[in-house]
């Protein structure tokens, strides 16, 4: 916001024709959470 109220945004997209990729231990923590959720369902169930 400018002191006169306005707004002005500036927004600059760069595109390196690369998709992401996650990071190893991002995918491990996920998969660990997944693994925990399952775990805790199995023995909710077989409760």
């Amino acid at each position: 916001f400018q002191p006169s109220g306005d707004f002005h945004a500036w927004i600059e997209v760069a595109d390196s024709g690369e998709a992401a990729v996650p990071e190893p231990t991002t995918l491990a923590l996920l998969g660990l959470g997944l693994a925990g959720f399952g775990f805790r369902a199995r023995k909710k169930k077989l409760n």
